[in-house]
């Protein structure tokens, strides 16, 4: 079955009141945030905080293409973006704009499936679905949430999402662990994601994936989820 291309969202797009003082926390320059604000409310961000990097930025007055590089890059350093090429991916974007919105959310399987080759970019993805908390949602919606996540997480690692009740936003579970440390391109993700020492992991997740990546590579099993065969840097890390 072939996704089709996803109707992009509205005019609007919401942007939290906390913002200054997030960005501020989060230890950015005020040119960074600038910048952070044009790829939230950028009319091209998927529901997967998708984003293809535009041309349109360089042309603000002051700036230019090493403009631009030294801001995502302070932005990736602070934990906020993961950039690969020109390929971008707001982190946290899709547990504030897309987990409610089933539909919204399953529009983000055209990007894995046309746009997103990066593994270290649908490794990112991957992480952020470890945060998707059904506990308090009714159930018609949380079934729904669900099957639109499990689209993504299949298209990702190729393993079935966990059951519902086991999908609480806190402890990651250890299978969603065992299959992203397991995916197509397992290597040089763990490369990415040590050149840039973990900070675009979020803090709670960065040992356990690490200790996952070093199980799976020291011998210690060789089968992963559902019967499929799969073949210490502690660091960074942004808390979000």
């Amino acid at each position: 079955m072939v996704t089709r291309r996803p109707r992009r969202g509205g005019l609007f797009t919401r942007l939290s009141k906390n913002f200054t003082a997030d960005m501020t926390a989060a230890g950015v320059s005020l040119s960074a945030a600038g910048l952070y604000a044009c790829l939230l409310s950028d009319p091209g961000t998927t529901a997967l905080g998708y984003l293809y990097r535009k041309n349109e930025w360089e042309q603000f007055t002051g700036s230019n293409r090493d403009t631009v590089d030294r801001l995502l890059a302070e932005l990736e350093a602070a934990g906020l973006v993961v950039a690969d090429g020109y390929h971008l991916v707001i982190r946290g974007y899709m547990k504030r704009h897309a987990f409610d919105q089933p539909t919204y959310l399953r529009s983000g399987l055209y990007d894995l499936e046309r746009l997103l080759v990066s593994p270290l970019l649908r490794f990112i993805i991957g992480t952020e679905l470890l945060r998707l908390d059904l506990s308090e949602m009714p159930t018609p919606k949380a079934t729904n949430v669900r099957e639109a996540a499990a689209a993504l997480w299949e298209e990702i690692t190729g393993t079935s999402l966990p059951v519902a009740d086991r999908l609480r936003g806190g402890e990651p579970d250890p299978m969603m662990l065992t299959a992203l440390a397991a995916m197509p391109g397992a290597d040089v993700i763990l490369r990415d994601l040590d050149e840039r020492r973990w900070a675009v992991i979020a803090a709670p997740l960065v040992v356990p994936l690490q200790r996952e990546f070093t199980r799976l590579r020291s011998g210690e099993s060789n089968v992963s989820l559902l019967g499929t065969k799969r073949g210490g840097r502690a660091a960074g890390g942004h808390r979000d």
